[in-house]
């Protein structure tokens, strides 16, 4: 598949940050993608604001993935967010927020 390899160069040519943009745009054309999927995808490439877009998505389409936002790999792990609105969501849904 043509987008995979593009993904890879971009990896080559530019690194992880450009190569996981690349992916969340490729993602966002596909039909039965996750929004969970394509929000963590923003978030390697350092796009939050878009991240949380996606994950706001996740939430009103209840995507049963949701909840796994509440879990350290998303306070504090390779998937931190840090925006506002990730506390507002996290409420939202009545999960626990991270310890500061």
């Amino acid at each position: 598949d043509d987008s995979k390899l593009m993904v890879m160069n971009a990896y080559e040519e530019s690194g992880i940050v450009a190569a996981a943009g690349f992916l969340a745009g490729e993602l966002e054309k596909q039909d039965r993608i996750l929004p969970m999927e394509i929000a963590t995808s923003y978030i390697l490439a350092n796009k939050q604001s878009i991240a949380m877009d996606w994950l706001e998505k996740g939430y009103e389409a209840q995507d049963a993935n949701m909840p796994y936002i509440s879990v350290n790999f998303f306070s504090n792990g390779p998937f931190k967010i840090n925006d506002p609105r990730y506390d507002d969501l996290l409420n939202k849904m009545n999960l626990p927020l991270p310890s500061k």
